[in-house]
């Protein structure tokens, strides 16, 4: 598995979400903790098309766009 920075307009989240919808308050501990300490794990995503699919990490993708971040470290998962 392949890791790459990805900008996170290039992510997308799949067409049947594993989560429920994630709100501001349910990633305040996690905007926290990686204006603290940075990004740990990277996301993990699937190319679709002229995209990527987000797999794992729906909460830090939405933490990360809270930051107003433009791109992450992602785990590109193969074809």
């Amino acid at each position: 598995m392949k890791t790459q920075d990805i900008e996170l307009s290039r992510i997308k989240e799949p067409a049947l979400p594993i989560r429920q919808q994630v709100t501001n308050e349910d990633v305040r501990d996690l905007v926290e903790s990686i204006r603290a300490v940075g990004l740990i794990h990277p996301l993990v995503v699937k190319e679709v098309e002229d995209f990527f699919e987000i797999v794992a990490g729906h909460r830090r993708l939405r933490a990360l766009q809270l930051l107003g971040l433009t791109s992450a470290s992602c785990r590109i998962l193969p074809g």
